[in-house]
């Protein structure tokens, strides 16, 4: 979720009354941009991953190529 989602997420939740507090708000808010940097992060891990994978793939070619 982006930012400007939560933020919407954040407004719709405002006006249904659901958000009083605005600490509560504020805490809402870090938990979903925390959840958007963990994916984040699992992907670049999983890319990272896929990166590796081909570079061993490409140093077995070389051993056999030589």
């Amino acid at each position: 979720m982006k930012k400007q989602e939560a933020k919407e997420v954040l407004n719709k939740l405002k006006i249904k009354g659901y958000l009083k507090n605005r600490r509560i708000e504020k805490t809402i808010y870090q938990e979903i941009v925390i959840t958007n940097l963990k994916s984040e992060i699992e992907h670049l891990n999983f890319e990272t991953k896929d990166l590796l994978s081909k570079i061993c793939e490409i140093n077995d070619l070389n051993r056999v190529l030589k």
